[in-house]
């Protein structure tokens, strides 16, 4: 059972029972529900401005690459692409971090054996114009 249907079936059936308990009570109970987010149906204020906060840090990070890009291009022209991922991996943990793992150390190897680039990594280009 998940933290929020644990509130839901626990604790917020008891509201109508814990709400004869006097003012105070109601009060709490009444803060409880209006600070409820209505399509999640659970509180979520603090989680919502954490998730702006780190979408905030990573705008500002891939701006500062963009930028920084820019600069050693000018240096040295070479391959880059950037990603952008939600950071949300479906598989299990454990066998996310084993696939991640062997997979990325096989395609160094490869790459390095055959002399071509990996993705996001350095590598000379022709240059343009």
């Amino acid at each position: 059972m998940g933290i929020i249907s644990f509130l839901r079936a626990e604790v917020e059936s008891l509201f109508e029972h814990l709400g004869t308990f006097g003012d105070a009570v109601r009060e709490k109970i009444a803060t409880y529900r209006a600070a409820s987010d209505a399509r999640l149906g659970a509180v979520y204020g603090q989680r919502r401005v954490f998730e702006e906060s780190v979408t905030r840090i990573g705008d500002t990070i891939s701006s500062y690459l963009d930028l920084e890009e820019q600069a050693a291009q000018d240096i040295f022209p070479h391959y880059f692409e950037k990603q952008k991922t939600d950071g949300v991996d479906t598989r299990s943990t454990s066998a996310a971090r084993s696939s991640r793992t062997g997979a990325s150390t096989r395609s160094i190897s490869r790459a390095c054996a055959s002399g071509s680039s990996m993705v996001g990594a350095a590598s000379p280009r022709a240059p343009t114009g």
